[in-house]
């Protein structure tokens, strides 16, 4: 079998509220992933290098993606709040 491991960086905070992560991250770091150690940038160039994709197919893997994401959001936007009955349905194991 081959087997694909890619190191991955959060890029954004923990929450909409966490702009500044500086005093957890230096803005170096975020920096150094974006420009050098990005593992989709990276797995995209080596596929090219590697005659396994062209950038036009990658562009199109892109576009499909972003394409789905949207409709996904587009899903979860115009879907109906669930009933206040199922607030504490799935977020927890009763132990016996």
């Amino acid at each position: 079998p081959f087997f694909i491991e890619l190191e991955t960086y959060r890029y954004h905070g923990h929450h909409v509220g966490d702009i500044n992560r500086e005093y957890y991250r230096a803005k170096e770091e975020e920096k150094a992933w974006h420009a050098d150690r990005d593992p989709l940038t990276n797995f995209g160039t080596w596929l090219t290098s590697e005659g396994i994709a062209s950038p036009e197919e990658l562009d199109e893997i892109q576009a499909r993606i972003k394409a789905d994401a949207a409709e996904a959001v587009a899903y979860a936007l115009d879907a109906d709040y669930p009933d206040a009955s199922e607030v504490d349905m799935h977020v927890f194991a009763e132990t016996v």
